[in-house]
């Protein structure tokens, strides 16, 4: 008989650059919302929230069958958040979902869709493939996909993949205890 693993909650994050999030450090958003939209079933208007560690996001809206609600997997262990993260750009969150939920999509064996009124973000967390593994990054460097708002992350040393580019401003990265700190290299700053 073999043992389940048990069920996590996590959720794919988009981190934008500050000139796109019109604030001063980079911010953690959902990665299918970056501007302000409609809902097709009750055309409510709805934006994208900012997620952070330790905090709680409410949904603008919800809806039992299509449209409301915050978007998140669930899965059993190590190789559903792999398979996430090959399908992300590197960021995660680990949820715990608040309020009603909804089962969107049973997925694979491994993987389930669900939306839920709101999630307390629990952590979140830099993810990498290194050689066909997927690795947690602790620290490393921003690196841009040009022509979307997507922002990586990659250890430092890194150079761009092809569909990637340095940002100017370099921004550093800390991950400890599900909190991520940005910071900008010493050089960036000016003395007076």
């Amino acid at each position: 008989m073999s043992k389940e693993a048990p069920q996590i909650a996590f959720k794919q994050l988009r981190l934008i650059h500050p000139e796109k999030g019109l604030v001063d450090a980079p911010m953690f958003i959902s990665p299918m919302l970056d501007r302000k939209t409609h809902c097709d079933t009750c055309q409510v208007a709805y934006s994208p929230l900012p997620y952070q560690a330790q905090q709680e996001v409410r949904s603008q809206h919800f809806h039992e069958g299509k449209g409301g609600g915050i978007y998140y997997y669930m899965g059993g262990g190590d190789e559903a958040v792999e398979q996430i993260v090959r399908i992300s750009h590197g960021w995660l969150a680990f949820v715990e979902p608040r309020g009603r939920e909804v089962v969107i999509s049973p997925g694979t064996a491994s993987i389930t869709s669900a939306k839920a009124e709101g999630v307390m973000v629990q952590g979140i967390y830099a993810f990498v493939e290194q050689e066909g593994k997927i690795k947690p990054l602790s620290e490393g460097v921003i690196f841009a996909i040009p022509g979307n708002t997507f922002l990586v992350p990659r250890p430092y040393g890194a150079r761009p993949e092809a569909k990637q580019r340095e940002l100017e401003d370099k921004f550093h990265f800390q991950v400890q205890d599900g909190v991520v700190y940005f910071s900008l290299p010493r050089p960036y700053f000016h003395r007076q």
